[in-house]
Protein backbone atom coordinates (compact mmCIF):
# COMPACT_ATOMS: atom_id res chain seq x y z
CA UNK A 1 0.00 0.00 0.00
CA UNK A 2 1.32 3.57 -0.72
CA UNK A 3 1.47 6.08 1.61
CA UNK A 4 -0.60 8.85 0.62
CA UNK A 5 2.80 11.96 1.21
CA UNK A 6 2.50 15.08 -0.04
CA UNK A 7 4.73 16.15 -3.07
CA UNK A 8 6.09 18.93 -1.60
CA UNK A 9 7.21 16.84 1.29
CA UNK A 10 9.17 14.91 -0.96
CA UNK A 11 10.28 18.06 -3.26
CA UNK A 12 11.70 19.78 0.16
CA UNK A 13 13.61 16.39 1.65
CA UNK A 14 15.20 16.18 -2.40
CA UNK A 15 16.42 20.09 -2.25
CA UNK A 16 17.34 20.24 1.41
CA UNK A 17 20.08 16.99 -0.04
CA UNK A 18 20.98 18.71 -3.18
CA UNK A 19 21.33 22.05 -1.46
CA UNK A 20 23.45 20.39 1.12
CA UNK A 21 25.84 18.93 -1.94
CA UNK A 22 26.01 21.98 -3.70
CA UNK A 23 27.41 23.52 -0.53
CA UNK A 24 29.98 20.98 -0.65
CA UNK A 25 30.83 20.82 -4.32
CA UNK A 26 31.25 24.75 -3.61
CA UNK A 27 33.78 24.59 -0.97
CA UNK A 28 35.63 22.00 -2.56
CA UNK A 29 35.79 24.15 -5.51
CA UNK A 30 37.02 26.96 -3.93
CA UNK A 31 39.77 24.75 -2.29
CA UNK A 32 40.89 23.40 -5.55
CA UNK A 33 40.99 26.96 -7.15
CA UNK A 34 43.00 27.87 -3.85
CA UNK A 35 45.59 25.37 -4.33
CA UNK A 36 45.93 24.71 -7.55
CA UNK A 37 47.90 28.03 -8.72
CA UNK A 38 50.78 27.10 -6.03
CA UNK A 39 50.11 23.46 -5.15
CA UNK A 40 49.88 21.78 -1.90
CA UNK A 41 52.25 23.21 1.34
CA UNK A 42 55.23 21.36 2.22
CA UNK A 43 56.12 20.27 5.54
CA UNK A 44 59.16 18.28 7.14
CA UNK A 45 56.30 15.40 7.47
CA UNK A 46 55.19 15.94 3.86
CA UNK A 47 58.78 15.44 2.20
CA UNK A 48 58.54 12.16 3.49
CA UNK A 49 54.95 11.07 2.66
CA UNK A 50 55.99 12.98 -1.11
CA UNK A 51 59.17 10.58 -1.11
CA UNK A 52 57.81 7.84 -0.09
CA UNK A 53 54.70 8.05 -2.78
CA UNK A 54 56.98 8.72 -5.19
CA UNK A 55 58.66 5.43 -4.66
CA UNK A 56 56.01 3.46 -4.79
CA UNK A 57 54.54 4.80 -7.89
CA UNK A 58 58.71 3.82 -9.17
CA UNK A 59 57.84 0.12 -7.90
CA UNK A 60 60.38 0.73 -4.96
CA UNK A 61 58.31 0.24 -2.15
CA UNK A 62 57.38 2.21 0.74
CA UNK A 63 60.98 3.14 0.87
CA UNK A 64 62.98 6.90 1.21
CA UNK A 65 66.86 6.54 0.68
CA UNK A 66 66.54 3.02 -0.43
CA UNK A 67 65.25 2.37 3.03
CA UNK A 68 61.77 1.33 4.97
CA UNK A 69 60.17 3.97 6.14
CA UNK A 70 59.33 3.32 9.65
CA UNK A 71 58.35 6.26 11.01
CA UNK A 72 55.22 7.74 8.41
CA UNK A 73 51.83 5.70 8.12
CA UNK A 74 51.80 4.10 4.66
CA UNK A 75 48.28 4.87 3.34
CA UNK A 76 48.68 8.44 2.60
CA UNK A 77 51.40 7.96 0.20
CA UNK A 78 50.20 4.81 -1.09
CA UNK A 79 46.75 7.21 -2.01
CA UNK A 80 49.45 9.59 -3.56
CA UNK A 81 50.33 6.87 -5.48
CA UNK A 82 47.41 5.72 -6.72
CA UNK A 83 46.19 9.02 -7.74
CA UNK A 84 49.17 9.77 -9.11
CA UNK A 85 48.66 6.52 -11.30
CA UNK A 86 45.20 7.22 -12.08
CA UNK A 87 45.49 11.04 -13.17
CA UNK A 88 48.77 9.87 -14.84
CA UNK A 89 50.18 13.19 -13.36
CA UNK A 90 53.54 14.18 -10.84
CA UNK A 91 52.86 12.93 -7.20
CA UNK A 92 52.71 16.91 -6.43
CA UNK A 93 49.64 17.31 -8.78
CA UNK A 94 48.21 14.32 -7.68
CA UNK A 95 47.75 15.26 -4.11
CA UNK A 96 45.43 18.27 -5.53
CA UNK A 97 43.35 16.09 -6.65
CA UNK A 98 43.35 13.45 -4.00
CA UNK A 99 43.03 16.29 -1.36
CA UNK A 100 39.62 17.95 -2.90
CA UNK A 101 38.59 14.28 -3.66
CA UNK A 102 38.85 13.64 0.46
CA UNK A 103 37.74 16.67 1.29
CA UNK A 104 34.31 16.28 -1.11
CA UNK A 105 34.14 12.82 0.10
CA UNK A 106 34.24 14.02 3.83
CA UNK A 107 31.24 16.99 3.08
CA UNK A 108 29.08 14.12 1.60
CA UNK A 109 29.79 11.67 4.63
CA UNK A 110 29.14 14.60 7.33
CA UNK A 111 25.78 15.12 5.19
CA UNK A 112 25.08 11.12 5.07
CA UNK A 113 26.44 11.67 9.31
CA UNK A 114 23.71 14.31 9.82
CA UNK A 115 20.68 13.17 8.30
CA UNK A 116 21.28 9.29 9.74
CA UNK A 117 21.26 11.85 13.36
CA UNK A 118 18.03 13.16 12.31
CA UNK A 119 18.96 17.20 12.30
CA UNK A 120 16.75 19.64 10.64
CA UNK A 121 18.04 20.95 7.15
CA UNK A 122 19.10 24.77 8.47
CA UNK A 123 21.13 23.17 11.51
CA UNK A 124 22.60 20.56 8.73
CA UNK A 125 23.75 23.67 6.25
CA UNK A 126 25.30 25.19 9.26
CA UNK A 127 26.67 22.45 10.62
CA UNK A 128 28.61 21.16 7.48
CA UNK A 129 29.95 24.76 6.45
CA UNK A 130 31.00 25.10 9.91
CA UNK A 131 32.73 21.40 10.33
CA UNK A 132 34.09 21.96 6.68
CA UNK A 133 35.93 25.43 6.97
CA UNK A 134 37.14 25.27 10.75
CA UNK A 135 39.73 22.32 10.06
CA UNK A 136 39.66 20.06 7.46
CA UNK A 137 39.99 23.09 5.12
CA UNK A 138 43.39 24.19 6.13
CA UNK A 139 44.63 20.37 6.35
CA UNK A 140 43.35 20.00 3.19
CA UNK A 141 46.08 22.96 1.91
CA UNK A 142 48.69 20.62 2.82
CA UNK A 143 50.48 17.35 1.76
CA UNK A 144 49.29 15.52 5.24
CA UNK A 145 47.50 12.73 6.40
CA UNK A 146 44.95 14.13 8.51
CA UNK A 147 42.63 14.46 6.12
CA UNK A 148 41.98 10.42 5.09
CA UNK A 149 42.29 9.81 8.76
CA UNK A 150 39.19 12.04 9.54
CA UNK A 151 37.31 10.24 6.13
CA UNK A 152 38.35 7.24 7.84
CA UNK A 153 36.98 8.14 10.90
CA UNK A 154 33.83 9.84 9.69
CA UNK A 155 32.36 7.02 7.61
CA UNK A 156 33.11 4.39 9.94
CA UNK A 157 30.91 6.57 12.57
CA UNK A 158 28.82 6.65 9.52
CA UNK A 159 28.26 3.01 9.85
CA UNK A 160 28.31 2.35 13.80
CA UNK A 161 25.39 4.82 13.31
CA UNK A 162 23.48 2.55 10.87
CA UNK A 163 24.51 -0.43 13.06
CA UNK A 164 22.92 0.94 15.88
CA UNK A 165 19.51 0.81 13.84
CA UNK A 166 19.87 -2.69 12.81
CA UNK A 167 21.91 -4.52 15.13
CA UNK A 168 23.61 -6.71 12.29
CA UNK A 169 27.09 -7.72 13.48
CA UNK A 170 28.25 -8.23 10.08
CA UNK A 171 28.20 -4.02 9.99
CA UNK A 172 30.87 -3.97 12.80
CA UNK A 173 32.92 -5.60 10.18
CA UNK A 174 33.67 -2.59 7.76
CA UNK A 175 34.03 0.14 11.37
CA UNK A 176 36.68 -1.69 12.20
CA UNK A 177 38.29 -1.69 8.92
CA UNK A 178 37.51 1.83 8.34
CA UNK A 179 39.06 2.46 11.91
CA UNK A 180 42.01 -0.14 11.05
CA UNK A 181 42.73 2.47 8.16
CA UNK A 182 42.20 5.74 10.11
CA UNK A 183 45.48 4.17 12.26
CA UNK A 184 47.13 3.42 9.40
CA UNK A 185 47.10 6.67 8.13
CA UNK A 186 47.76 8.33 11.50
CA UNK A 187 49.02 6.07 13.72
CA UNK A 188 50.73 2.66 12.22
CA UNK A 189 51.63 1.20 15.19
CA UNK A 190 48.10 0.90 16.53
CA UNK A 191 46.34 -0.18 13.02
CA UNK A 192 48.79 -2.85 12.96
CA UNK A 193 47.52 -3.98 16.52
CA UNK A 194 43.95 -3.75 15.31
Amino acid sequence: MIKNIPIRNIFAKNVSGTLSFILVLCLSMILYIVISPNNLGVTPDSVKYIEAAENISRGKGYVVNNQFLTHWPPVYSILLSCTSKITNSSVLNSGIYLNVTLFLALGITFIFIFKEIGFNDNINYFLIATILTIKPLTIAIYFWSELPFILFVAIAFYVYLRWKKNQNRLILLPVGTLCMLAFLTRYAAIGILI
